[in-house]
């Protein structure tokens, strides 16, 4: 179910779950002071991953479009596979360190992500619009 509510202000709410300020928010994510009250659309791709990297708990697709949880369920709850040691492990083989033979796999898997990223940012796009188109 999607609420109808806009992004500014499923913000707010996010803000208000959390006990900040929105002008914490916005600090935090590196936005503008009062960007929030000017939004009027979706973020583009450049302030969601601000907001998504000072936010990780904060579930984008709900903050976007209303749908789902506002919350991201936590790593633990999801299992081991998703925590840090055994990302690490995977990494390295140690959890502690990248070798340097190992940094180009590290930065062509960070270049797949980002890949990746961009592509749901563009079908996010693509489904805001459409949305935008039914009301």
């Amino acid at each position: 179910m999607v609420d109808n509510l806009s992004v500014a202000e499923r913000i707010r709410a996010f803000c208000q779950a959390r006990h900040i300020t929105v002008a914490r928010f916005e600090r935090e994510a590196g936005l503008s002071n009062g960007y929030t009250s000017q939004l009027k659309s979706a973020p583009g791709p450049g302030k969601r991953m601000q907001i998504a990297a000072a936010f990780p708990e904060l579930n984008m697709g709900w903050l976007l479009t209303g749908e789902g949880e506002m919350l991201r369920p936590s790593p633990q709850s999801v299992g081991d596979v998703t925590s840090g040691a055994v990302v690490g492990a995977n990494i390295s083989g140690s959890g502690n360190s990248v070798s340097h033979n190992d940094t180009s796999t590290v930065l062509r898997l960070l270049q797949n992500c980002q890949d990746q990223l961009k592509k749901k940012d563009e079908q996010i796009d693509r489904l805001l619009a459409l949305l935008e188109k039914q009301r």
